[in-house]
């Protein structure tokens, strides 16, 4: 496995429909979310990136930003892992390829 920089966030704004947030500076309030896998990295726009496993045991990344989740996955990877995303949405994982 090599890291590298997958996606920068500014090509998936046309798949992700922004929603109002649910949170207040004052009082603020918690909520639980539905995350399909694990959490690796959040950042201070609200997005959170992370790993999941599919019914056959491969991984896949996910973004979850605004009540919405998107699968994120290097190009022809047999498998993806997300580990962060800055604050201008830069988002690093590793992925693994055949041989």
């Amino acid at each position: 496995m090599r890291p590298t920089v997958l996606f920068p966030l500014a090509s998936l704004v046309g798949l992700i429909a922004a929603t109002p947030s649910t949170s207040t500076e004052a009082g603020s309030r918690f909520a639980p979310l539905k995350l399909p896998g694990a959490a690796s990295g959040f950042n201070d726009l609200d997005q959170i990136v992370g790993t999941y496993d599919d019914a056959n045991g491969v991984s896949h990344g996910y973004l979850y930003w605004h009540g919405r989740t998107v699968a994120l996955d290097a190009p022809h990877a047999m498998s993806t892992s997300l580990a962060g995303v800055n604050d201008l949405g830069q988002i690093v994982g590793t992925y693994v390829t055949a041989a």
